[in-house]
């Protein structure tokens, strides 16, 4: 499933910093809030198709870090030696 991020406008951007991953892997789109309009959101979701949605979920699923627990657990685990 594709994703379309709307992060919140802080000075210090941190949550389009953390889309950025996501939009840079293709996994997302983001549209900023500066640049957001009813037409620009609803033109986004329109143009999205199937195969756009699959490659979006294929993406994301390449982006995912999926043993990120353990990689955590074993670095907390060096950290205490």
């Amino acid at each position: 499933m594709g994703a379309i991020f709307i992060p919140f406008m802080h000075k210090d951007r941190q949550q389009a910093l953390n889309g950025d991953h996501l939009v840079d892997c293709k996994a997302a789109y983001m549209i900023e809030q500066p640049e957001l309009t009813v037409e620009k959101l609803t033109e986004q979701i329109r143009t999205l198709n199937r195969a756009q949605l699959k490659d979006l979920a294929i993406n994301a699923r390449g982006a995912a870090k999926l043993d990120a627990d353990t990689r955590v657990a074993n670095e907390i685990i060096e950290l205490t030696k």
